[in-house]
This record gives C-alpha cells, sequence and structure tokens, in this order.
C-alpha cells in the first residue's frame, strides 16, 4: 500500500511539474513570464483622448489578419499581423497603441510582448480590444455594410445601362430569369452568390435586382462585405418593367 502511495504521488508531482512547464512556456510566449516586462493596458476612452491630443505620436495598431481588419478596425489604424511583426515598417509614432478582437484574444499581448522586445517603443494594450471600443460607441472603420448600402432608381439604371464600368446581377432562381431580365444583366441566384461572386469583376458597379426586394437588398449587403461596389435596384425587376423598360429573355451567366 504504501509503494502504491508512493508511486501515485511520484506521478502526482511529474504532472504538476509538467503543468508548471507548460504554463510557463506558454506564458513565455505570451511575454507573462520570465521576467519580461508587464504591458500597460489602457482603456478604450483614454487611447481615444490620447490620439487625439498627441495626433501622430500615437498610432493604433490592429493585430489581427487583414480579412478581419478590411471588416472594420478603428479609424486610422494601421494593420501588422502578429506574425509579421518585425517584417513590417511601422509609422514612427512615440506610443502604440495595439488591439485585437476584444477579452480573451491574446494577440494583443503577444504582439505587445514582441515589440517590447525590440526595446525601442512605448507600447499599450487597448484593455477589451475593439469589442470595448465598439460597446462605448465610438466608430469603426468602414462602416457596417449594410450602412453603407445605397439604392439606384430605374431611371438612373437605364441610363447608365450598357456602360463598361457597370453591370447589374439578377440574384432571381434561374427559371425566373430566363422568363424575362434587365438587358445585359447576368444571373447568379441568391443561394449561390457565397460561392459565384467571385466570377464578379472589382472594377464594375455591380446593381442587385431581384423580385423581392430582401432578396436584392441581401444580396448587394454580401457583395459589399466581399469589397465588391454593390447597389440595391428600388423595386427590383417588377418595378423596371412596370415603368416601361425592356426586358430580355434567355440566359446569361456572369462568365458570359
Amino acid at each position: 500500500m504504501t509503494n502504491w502511495h508512493s508511486w501515485m504521488g511520484r506521478g502526482c508531482l511529474r504532472n504538476a511539474h509538467a503543468l508548471a512547464w507548460g504554463l510557463t512556456f506558454l506564458g513565455c510566449q505570451w511575454g507573462i513570464l520570465c521576467g519580461q516586462e508587464s504591458v500597460a493596458r489602457i482603456s478604450s476612452r483614454v487611447a481615444r483622448d490620447l490620439v487625439e491630443k498627441s495626433g501622430k505620436e500615437t498610432v493604433f495598431v490592429d493585430v489581427r489578419s487583414p480579412l478581419e481588419f478590411n471588416q472594420e478596425h478603428i479609424p486610422g489604424a494601421i494593420n501588422v499581423p502578429l506574425a509579421d511583426i518585425g517584417k513590417s515598417t511601422l509609422p514612427d509614432a512615440g506610443t502604440l497603441v495595439l488591439y485585437c478582437s476584444g477579452v480573451g484574444c491574446p494577440a494583443s499581448d503577444a504582439a505587445a510582448a514582441k515589440f517590447l522586445s525590440q526595446g525601442s517603443r512605448t507600447v499599450r494594450v487597448l484593455d477589451g480590444g475593439l469589442a470595448a471600443w465598439k460597446q462605448r460607441g465610438y466608430a469603426v472603420s468602414p462602416e457596417a455594410p449594410a450602412a453603407r448600402l445605397s439604392q439606384v432608381l430605374p431611371v438612373e439604371l437605364a441610363k447608365r445601362l450598357g456602360a463598361e464600368n457597370l453591370g447589374v446581377v439578377d440574384v432571381r432562381p434561374a427559371v425566373e430569369f430566363i422568363a424575362g431580365h434587365i438587358p445585359g444583366a447576368v444571373n447568379i441566384p441568391l443561394e449561390d452568390l457565397p460561392q459565384e461572386y467571385h466570377a464578379l469583376s472589382g472594377e464594375k458597379d455591380w446593381v442587385i435586382c431581384d423580385r423581392m426586394s430582401a432578396r436584392s437588398r441581401k444580396a448587394a449587403v454580401m457583395l459589399l462585405e466581399k469589397g465588391l461596389r454593390a447597389q440595391d435596384l428600388v423595386g427590383g425587376i417588377s418595378v423596371w418593367a412596370k415603368d416601361g423598360y425592356s426586358v430580355e429573355v434567355g440566359f446569361v451567366t456572369a462568365k458570359d
């Protein structure tokens, strides 16, 4: 019995040592342990005031991925993903305020540890990250796609129809599209748009139409989120036809 207890005790001790080593390793990676200088945190309110007062002397650094940064970020922030620290050229700012998504995101602390190891910058971490910034009602850039969505009237579309920098996407089911659509429009049903949007040129302004405004609006917002320029056609194909503008029949795809 004594030997069994002794064996169990040694096993627990080994596990405890392994756990401690693991935590220490992670702490070193994040700059929390191993004698790394602690990272000062700064609230959203204080950070905003600091930027307004110091101007270019304080810079927000978004350490998330480029995709996340492009979707929304603090106005004026630059994007330096964690993996790119040391490879990117930063502005000559007195203070860097680092942030990632929100509470529990370790990327900003890890980034701060990397910057501090370079020993030449004043570094702060935005407490609560982007989530806390937005919770206080502070602006983000760009605006949410739904807020940027604009509409175009049939009469306005008719004047521009055929221009090289303009295209029309009809997001109705194929059977409805074939029965009649705006001349020159391409058909990508709403349900297929998440997979097929890449067929649309980023050099064009896209007008989105459907029989139902909720569907065309959803499609237009989706394209805005993907970085394309999109507008919603007021009244859709129904109002277009009712106003006497021409329709054509047949099938056209985005690749035609």
